[in-house]
């Protein structure tokens, strides 16, 4: 066993995905730490995992809530913790994320905005105008730039005991302003509670693939780059889904420290799965 350890979430829908990631993480991250799941409780999912080899925290959450879980107390027997979302391409040596852990606790990237400003999908409850003005009242840090938690990079055992819990608790509270149904999102809820100990992934160790094409490949004083950064891993978010076919006009077509179309590393990687992570046992 390792003492570091890369979290993914997955339920049924997303085991390929999360299979493409992995192995990306061992072939162009030159990962050998371990893996770990969280999976919905007798999914595929967990049962698939399992069958690798990997620890799986089976839960009994739903959608964004299952994401609470990467903070829970299963993962202490780990030093270090890299969280990462499924679309995510991985193109440099892992470690130079971990190293960061050396400087701090709790590392995410940051993204242009506030938290507060961050609830926008649900404008248009009733209740969503008291409800923000409540949340700023009691956590005055949401009115700041915010956390992208697409990369969570912690060590486990800094982070308070029963933080799972108090994020649903703080989920119930900013319902109304963060509905899953409108596209409410774990992100605003996790900055709620773990801004004040939170900080910035430095550089351009990781981004949003469109800061990672070449034309932006410059010296930026508010971002707090020079200039020839090459980032670990890019994220390629929703309609930018790296399993997603798209025209090579189109944006996110490729990843070019790789030299292959985005569908083409993710498809090489999941075909890879296998032989990185051989089955060790069927339920």
């Amino acid at each position: 066993m390792s003492d570091s350890v890369i979290i993914l979430v997955s339920d049924d829908n997303y085991i390929d995905h999360a299979k493409a990631l992995t192995a990306g993480c061992v072939t162009h991250g030159a990962w050998r730490g371990d893996f770990a799941a969280i999976s919905p409780r007798g999914s595929r999912a967990a049962a698939e995992f399992a069958s690798r080899g990997w620890p799986v925290l089976e839960v009994d959450e739903t959608g964004f809530y299952q994401k609470f879980r990467i903070f829970d107390s299963f993962f202490r027997r780990w030093d270090r913790a890299l969280y990462m979302d499924c679309d995510i391409l991985v193109q440099d040596p892992l470690e130079r994320l971990f190293a960061l852990l050396g400087g701090g606790d709790l590392f995410m990237d940051t993204e242009d905005g506030t938290t507060i400003d961050s609830f926008w999908r649900c404008k248009d409850v009733p209740e969503y105008g008291a409800t923000v003005a409540r949340l700023l009242e009691r956590y005055p840090h949401a009115g700041r730039q915010t956390f992208n938690s697409a990369f969570v990079l912690f060590r486990p055992a800094a982070i308070p005991a029963g933080t799972p819990e108090r994020l649903v608790e703080i989920q119930a509270e900013a319902e109304p302003a963060n509905r899953p149904s409108l596209g409410g999102t774990d992100q605003q809820i996790i900055n709620l509670l773990l801004w004040p100990m939170a900080r910035k992934i430095p550089g351009k160790l990781v981004c949003f693939w469109g800061l990672g094409e070449p034309q932006n490949d410059v010296a930026s004083e508010y971002r707090g780059w020079v200039g020839g950064e090459i980032p670990v891993a890019l994220h390629y978010t929703r309609w930018y889904a790296p399993w997603l076919v798209k025209a090579p006009d189109a944006g996110a077509y490729a990843i070019h420290r790789l030299n292959r179309t985005c569908l083409d590393a993710y498809t090489a990687a999941l075909a890879q799965f296998d032989g990185r992570f051989p089955v060790v046992s069927r339920a």
